[in-house]
């Protein structure tokens, strides 16, 4: 078993459009075959962006010394269910924009179990989330910062009714719910292979694994902790440097 799985968690909050027509519309009908033809024919429009046009990363609490929150938006809503979490395969056909936070600092670990010899069998894997009272605090302070946010009064003519969980989830308790019921992986899962000098690291501080000649891990389950961002850099900057390594052994 492999233990301090760390990972983000993300939660959506959609809301109507006022007056604005948004970019649903840019998804379905003749509206994506727009969207198609003129990416196809210029490389721009809604089919040249990612999924979030707008981030940001945030401190919900201002003694905090670096971000717990990033947060991205863009003008599109997908189908959506308070008793699932969004499955981001259906536009709406009205007019939205969505709000996306997704809490970086989690201390709650899970794990990762091999259940079988035979390598077709899945892996167990136990993600834990939510089982300590900080992460249980940071969701809640998440929600409610990206709330505020959205009522800003800059976005009073834009922005109208909050589409999920609604208003009427405000309690704390209410929160934490529903937010347990509608989140989703960040995909950003690191630490289970963590390296480092004592007994129970995986890999080695040259990213060997321990007592296996030849054999090393280059992602970020090598990673001893959640970093304050997106994963993709850090996984780029591990695959550099274990290059390097090899190459400093071939040459010893």
């Amino acid at each position: 078993m492999s233990a301090r799985m760390l990972e983000h968690l993300s939660f959506v909050i959609p809301y109507r459009l006022k007056a604005e027509d948004g970019n649903n519309k840019r998804f379905f009908g003749t509206g994506l075959v727009k969207s198609v033809l003129q990416y196809v024919l210029s490389r721009t429009g809604a089919m040249a962006t990612g999924p979030f046009e707008v981030g940001a990363f945030i401190c919900t609490q201002p003694s905090l010394a670096r971000p717990d929150v990033q947060l991205y938006m863009s003008a599109f809503t997908m189908a959506h269910s308070n008793d699932n979490a969004a499955r981001w395969t259906t536009v709406e056909r009205q007019p939205g924009i969505t709000i996306c936070g997704q809490i970086l600092n989690l201390t709650s670990e899970g794990t990762v179990r091999i259940k079988s010899a035979d390598s077709d069998v899945p892996l167990e894997i136990k993600p834990n989330w939510l089982t300590t009272p900080e992460d249980q605090r940071g969701v809640v302070s998440m929600v409610r910062y990206m709330r505020t946010y959205m009522k800003q009064t800059a976005l009073d003519q834009y922005v109208g009714e909050e589409l999920s969980p609604g208003l009427a989830c405000q309690s704390d308790a209410d929160i934490l719910k529903v937010f347990r019921r509608l989140s989703r992986s960040g995909l950003h899962a690191v630490g289970t292979c963590r390296m480092g000098s004592d007994k129970n690291a995986v890999v080695d501080p040259r990213l060997r694994v321990r007592g296996v000649t030849g054999l090393r891990v280059v992602d970020c389950s090598v990673m001893p902790g959640l970093i304050s961002g997106n994963t993709n850099g850090p996984a780029m900057a591990l695959g550099w440097h274990a290059a390097n390594l090899i190459i400093e052994d071939q040459r010893s």
